[in-house]
């Protein structure tokens, strides 16, 4: 067999599993939002309402590295892959000649030349490595695929075009700008901002039905105090509910970088500690069932997420080591890849409906 044979049974290999892949987590991410009380049928481009069969046409360019996939309705689930010279698109009638990193959507679209036709109900366009990065992180690709299809869904109901839905996105990073990275912001103002701003708990740290500020009753007499965290939530991707608690965006949460016993400050520790209680509190069944008759939610597994500090360039090696130290039930998370996060979407959104 050719050497380009095998390549392309490689390539072809390597797009169907993330055509399986990516449907099968929006189908797992349908039902998970399905239970807590998200229906996201209407919302989803026609495809993937799931109604009816998916029937898969996959394309790549040899030479461009191009990859274009088109997921069109059925009678049958089907996949096919074809490659050929030049031009991803197979009629030709839509050029793509990026050499860098590009992608693209078209959708809702029959291309025609001549007689032959190509019907397409939703199609991913994007060199290689785009697509790469894509099957790399299938579920946070899913999980920001379908909310911004939700987002975009909501602006329709209101009468709202897309183009209003991207500003919005812009105008929410523009303001997490201003107070992620400024220490002298109290932790108060962020917390509020981030309660009228949703949609940055939803694609920066992928947590839904928020609860800022509840009560902890402190039904037990086990601590000193009623508990009342910034944030309880549940996060779609790991399937637990989170407790979140921010502290000042204060510069540096790292000691003695690049020096014998690097560390986390205090506050990083101090914080730990205070989460750890509020973790420990949903141990105990007597204050979840407080908690379930006073907010109605049932939580079981949780996990705590505490949100401070930035991380330069220079200080990344030694977090990313300090954060493998840290126990399962706590995430350390720094307000500069909390924005890096919500940006990341933000750039998807736009992506997806600015062409």
């Amino acid at each position: 067999m050719k050497k380009l044979e095998i390549e392309m049974r490689i390539v072809a290999g390597i797009v169907e599993r993330f055509c399986v892949g990516f449907i099968t987590e929006l189908d797992q991410l349908r039902e998970t939002l399905s239970k807590c009380g998200v229906d996201v049928s209407n919302a989803l481009p026609t495809p993937f309402k799931r109604k009816s069969p998916i029937n898969i046409l996959a394309f790549y360019s040899i030479d461009r590295r191009h990859v274009m996939i088109v997921f069109n309705e059925g009678k049958e689930d089907g996949f096919q892959f074809s490659a050929k010279m030049g031009n991803v698109e197979p009629l030709g009638v839509v050029g793509f000649n990026s050499d860098g990193d590009f992608e693209n959507v078209i959708a809702s679209l029959t291309l025609q030349r001549g007689s032959t036709k190509l019907a397409i109900d939703y199609s991913f366009i994007s060199s290689y490595s785009v697509f790469i990065n894509r099957l790399d992180n299938l579920k946070e690709f899913t999980y920001d695929f379908v909310r911004s299809h939700i987002g975009q869904y909501k602006y329709h109901q209101r009468s709202r075009g897309k183009q209003d839905y991207i500003n919005d996105l812009n105008t929410i990073r523009s303001q997490m700008a201003k107070l992620f990275f400024d220490e002298t912001i109290n932790e108060m103002v962020i917390d509020k901002f981030i309660e009228d701003n949703p949609i940055i708990l939803e694609h920066g740290l992928n947590l839904i039905k928020p609860t800022h500020q509840a009560v902890l009753k402190n039904v037990l007499d086990k601590y000193d105090q009623d508990f009342r965290p910034d944030l309880i939530a549940f996060d779609v991707l790991e399937k637990v509910w989170a407790i979140v608690d921010y502290k000042k965006a204060k510069r540096k949460i790292i000691k003695n970088i690049d020096k014998a016993r690097t560390g986390f400050k205090a506050e990083v520790h101090a914080l730990k500690d205070q989460l750890r209680d509020y973790v420990e509190y949903f141990e105990e069944k007597e204050h979840r069932k407080y908690y379930h008759k006073t907010y109605r939610e049932n939580i079981e597994l949780t996990k705590a997420i505490g949100i401070i500090g930035n991380i330069d360039s220079c200080e990344q090696v030694a977090f990313n080591r300090l954060v493998k130290d840290e126990p399962k039930w706590f995430s350390v998370v720094p307000y500069n890849y909390l924005y890096d996060s919500f940006s990341r979407y933000v750039d998807l959104a736009k992506g997806l409906f600015e062409k």
